[in-house]
């Protein structure tokens, strides 16, 4: 994921570049670029961290059913509740496909940006070359009206390379959070408590403690 966001970076920088050195009032607009394209990366990316949360969410509850039903099979079938867990799986299928549908207007949305972005470009580009017509050529201006047409492809697949990283970084920064902050039992405690659980049953008594979920 990294190499894909220095990659589509390196290749957002080349393409301004050559776009901008149709004519040197070009070199105005990138700046406005480079402010457009972190406007997207931060809108995109705020709206899409919360659309995965919606998904995480979402989508357990259904795992749960799954997890359920088999293993509960045998009573499902013997008390004859088929209809009733039909019903119920079907309602957490279609909760768990609206986040998708979110995801996917979200990323159309940020298609739709990056198109509307490379058609305002492209009117600045062929603005300053009927304007200034002396301070560029035809095979430079072909060139940069030819560098448009990827440029929109380029700048969505650098914010969505970097959408990807934040989600690795964020998923790494949990799961390393839950290894640092979660109590891990030793084997001399798993041997106590052993110990004092036969000593208990002997007596026919059990408490209950506070136990860890790691092993």
């Amino acid at each position: 994921v990294f190499i894909h966001v220095a990659f589509s970076a390196l290749l957002l920088i080349v393409e301004s570049v050559v776009i901008g050195i149709n004519s040197s009032k070009n070199l105005i607009a990138i700046p406005i670029v480079i402010i457009g394209a972190s406007f997207l990366q931060r809108t995109y990316l705020q709206r899409s961290r919360k659309m995965r949360y919606l998904e995480l969410e979402a989508i357990a509850p259904l795992y749960t059913q799954f997890t359920d039903t088999a293993q509960g099979i045998g009573h499902i079938r013997t008390f004859g509740w088929q209809d009733s867990h039909m019903k119920r799986m079907f309602e957490r299928l279609d909760c768990a496909q609206r986040p998708h549908f979110y995801i996917f207007s979200n990323q159309r949305w940020l298609a739709v940006m990056s198109d509307l972005g490379t058609t305002v470009a492209g009117l600045f580009v062929i603005t300053m070359a009927l304007k200034y017509p002396s301070s560029t050529g035809q095979a430079a201006l072909g060139l940069s009206l030819l560098t448009l047409v990827r440029f929109n492809e380029t700048l969505a697949w650098w914010v969505r390379a970097w959408v990807m990283l934040e989600s690795s970084l964020a998923a790494l920064s949990r799961v390393t959070k839950f290894v640092t902050t979660t109590p891990l039992e030793t084997a001399v405690q798993e041997k106590d408590m052993v110990a004092h659980n036969e000593a208990a049953k002997r007596k026919g008594k059990m408490p209950v403690t506070a136990g860890s979920g790691r092993t």
